[in-house]
């Protein structure tokens, strides 16, 4: 077997266990595989009110939901207790698109304020809002009596989420440090402490996606746009982590080798190798290049080498650096 070809294989085992954990907490999945489902396994199964699918961030139709910005959204009326966050550090992540400009336009929102039991800290909303407000992307969950957001500004922090592209957006409250955060496209942009007050009751509110509901006057904020893969979780994911969920889908990414030499063919300079030939970063063959066992350990430790950040995991920009710079690499004939 080519070492080219046990290098990429032993990155992709790597970073397939990575994304495997990230599974854990995961109390409400939305894919939007043609449907608004919940895939966590939880049922909190929505439906959809004028939103209608396109394509998702990698061009596969009836993937994404899209949404009017007048009347569409998406509902569930009567979440259950998996969507009932008051007692726990939570995270919300989810795709958009969007060129909206408009003020607060929801992307997630369930909200306990204004219904007669406002001491509800289990109430949390994710947003877009416009740059005249300083907050491009906003996440905003209830304390006490009162409501408290962080939010991303596309003047101050030259992010902009209102560009057409797509964005990852994520909003994380941790209890115990009573904090909460703002991610967009995998980089933390903004924090606050807060102070967290009264009981948790179970809150009534239903689940929404693309609005803003309340209870003492007409739904509002309808979101213009696209939204795909919501995720919430009833835990903290470590920032390494949320990288992971805006790199997801990489990882399943088609790369033809039509000689099956190890190289990929848009890097393979020699397109028809031998069979069970050993070959340079070109897809060249060559005939000097042997490897031992005691090789093929030397490099899995190097590849250990490069968890730069000591999380006993190795991320995508490592794995890059590791193709660029492993044996193979390095002992390429002159």
């Amino acid at each position: 077997m080519k070492i080219f070809g046990i290098v990429f294989t032993i990155i992709f085992l790597f970073t397939g266990v990575l994304f495997a954990d990230i599974e854990e907490g995961l109390v409400a999945y939305y894919p939007f595989n043609g449907n608004a489902n919940d895939e966590s396994g939880h049922e909190n199964h929505c439906v959809v009110s004028g939103a209608t699918l396109d394509n998702d961030r990698f061009g596969n139709a009836q993937s994404a939901f899209s949404f009017d910005g007048v009347d569409d959204y998406i509902e569930n009326k009567n979440p259950n207790d998996y969507l009932d966050l008051s007692n726990y550090s939570w995270v919300i992540s989810s795709w958009i698109k969007t060129t909206e400009t408009d003020y607060d336009k929801k992307i997630v929102h369930r909200f306990e304020l204004g219904s007669g039991s406002n001491t509800n800290s289990g109430s949390y909303a994710l947003s877009a809002r416009s740059a005249s407000n300083n907050n491009a992307a906003y996440f905003s969950v209830s304390v006490g009596n009162n409501e408290t957001g962080v939010g991303v500004g596309d003047a101050t922090l030259s992010v902009n989420i209102s560009d057409g592209n797509w964005h990852h957006i994520v909003g994380v409250l941790d209890r115990n440090s009573s904090k909460i955060e703002i991610f967009v496209d995998g980089l933390l942009k903004s924090s606050k402490i807060i102070t967290l007050e009264g009981d948790t009751p179970n809150s009534t509110a239903p689940f929404e996606i693309g609005r803003k509901y309340i209870v003492w006057g007409s739904p509002h904020g309808y979101f213009l746009g696209l939204i795909d893969d919501i995720r919430i979780y009833n835990r903290l994911l470590s920032e390494s982590e949320i990288k992971q969920l805006y790199n997801e889908g990489i990882q399943d990414c088609v790369v033809n080798d039509d000689d099956n030499d190890g190289v990929p063919d848009q890097w393979d300079e020699c397109k028809n190798t031998p069979q069970n030939s050993w070959v340079n970063k070109k897809g060249c063959h060559n005939t000097d290049l042997r490897y031992t066992e005691e090789d093929m350990l030397d490099i899995v430790n190097y590849l250990l080498k490069w968890d730069t950040n000591k999380d006993k995991q190795i991320g995508l920009i490592e794995a890059i650096h590791i193709l660029k710079d492993t044996a193979i690499l390095n002992n390429e004939p002159q």
